[in-house]
């Protein structure tokens, strides 16, 4: 509800909150109330991404070691494709 501020100088509006949204244990990002199937679905999906995420990691590495066996050769070309000059 605004309440009018007084004091010297221009009015202004001084807002005054109040209900759910301004208690601060509403914003502590409690886990919500999931259905069984809900929570069923969230599960797979972490599942799933947590997967995806070893796999990819997986993959990085085997890149890294198939550079690192060809040698410092690609590192010079990498530095070459870096132009200083473009900032």
């Amino acid at each position: 509800m605004p309440v009018l501020g007084l004091g010297s100088g221009p009015c202004f509006l001084i807002f005054q909150f109040s209900g759910p949204m301004s208690d601060p244990s509403s914003l502590r990002g409690d886990k919500p109330n999931l259905t069984p199937d809900a929570e069923a679905a969230r599960q797979q999906r972490l599942e799933k991404e947590a997967a995806a995420l070893r796999a990819n990691l997986l993959r990085r590495k085997a890149q890294a070691r198939a550079r690192a066996e060809t040698g410092s050769g690609d590192a010079g070309d990498a530095n070459e494709r870096k132009d200083p000059s473009c900032r």
